[in-house]
């Protein structure tokens, strides 16, 4: 596998505008190990900004209910157990246990209008879906 495969997660429109989105994709190691690889993805007009989606404090997941993200204000990311709050841009918590800390951020990109993951190597899921 190329250091440099992209892979789509999803279409740019399927995240509203001022919006977040988990995936819980799996990650393939130097060592060909896979492992769980929990992501939050946002939209913020043109931009598309990741972190993996842990919270520095606990490393716990940030979402308290699916796809709940943001703050009550819809400017920050918030941890939903501890309510410590991250700036959107940096991935800097601002306020809470982890002040000072920062969420891993992920390389993204938009092409051809989908969402994409760059730099990793993810397990490919070719099953057909229920969904």
């Amino acid at each position: 596998m190329q250091p440099d495969a992209i892979y789509a997660i999803c279409g740019f429109d399927d995240i509203p505008n001022r919006r977040a989105r988990g995936f819980d994709l799996m990650v393939v190691d130097d060592e060909g190990n896979q492992r769980p690889w929990p992501i939050v993805v946002i939209r913020w007009s043109k931009k598309v900004l990741g972190y993996v989606n842990k919270c520095p404090h606990n490393s716990v997941k940030l979402d308290w209910e699916r796809n709940e993200f943001l703050d009550p204000y819809g400017v920050r990311l918030m941890c939903g157990k501890h309510g410590s709050t991250f700036e959107l841009s940096t991935g800097r918590c601002v306020e809470g246990q982890c002040k000072g800390r920062v969420l891993t951020p992920i390389a993204l990109t938009v092409l051809d209008g989908e969402i994409c993951v760059v730099g990793v190597r993810l397990v490919e899921d070719d099953a057909p879906s229920d969904a």
